[in-house]
């Protein structure tokens, strides 16, 4: 760090670098931040995207039940309305779908467990990896996510509201 004389307060350079360097993920790793925080975002986006639909479908079909009659949370949540008041799988992309529930679970893990996963996800997410292996990996139970992945996530992004323009 430019200007810390670490050995002024009583401490090694070298020493202190060490412990830097050790603490990456608090304060070096800025490319993840910077994933993380457009994973988080995108996801927030696609979210609100869902929520508005619902509440137009809900409308639209005048329907008797509310959004919140649906188990689950968010994502999950808003996607099964869809699929009850459609009566249409959505997303109807397998894969799609797929992506979704892993982009809930990659949100959660960065947003309550700073990327770490929970056991009862990691199926999911190997089986993800599976069919788009270069968008991220899971090393010791943590998500590192990959550009890669935040370029699929946009097309993600743009089939899901292209989907959503097509309900009928």
């Amino acid at each position: 760090i430019k200007g810390l004389d670490a050995a002024k307060v009583g401490v090694n350079n070298e020493d202190f670098f060490d412990f830097l360097i050790s603490k990456g993920e608090a304060f070096g790793d800025f490319e993840q931040m910077l994933l993380r925080s457009f994973y988080v975002n995108v996801t927030m986006h696609i979210e609100s995207l869902l929520k508005l639909s619902c509440e137009f479908i809900s409308d639209y079909k005048k329907s008797l039940f509310s959004v919140f009659e649906i188990k689950g949370n968010g994502l999950e949540r808003y996607r099964k309305y869809i699929e009850k008041l459609t009566g249409k799988n959505f997303p109807q992309n397998e894969h799609s779908k797929l992506k979704l529930d892993t982009l809930r679970i990659i949100r959660n893990a960065i947003v309550h467990s700073d990327g770490i996963l929970q056991k009862s996800d990691e199926s999911t997410l190997c089986r993800y990896l599976g069919f788009f292996p270069d968008e991220f990996v899971i090393d010791g139970g943590r998500i590192i996510l990959h550009w890669e992945g935040a370029k699929k996530l946009i097309g993600l992004h743009a089939d899901v509201t292209r989907e959503l323009f097509e309900i009928r």
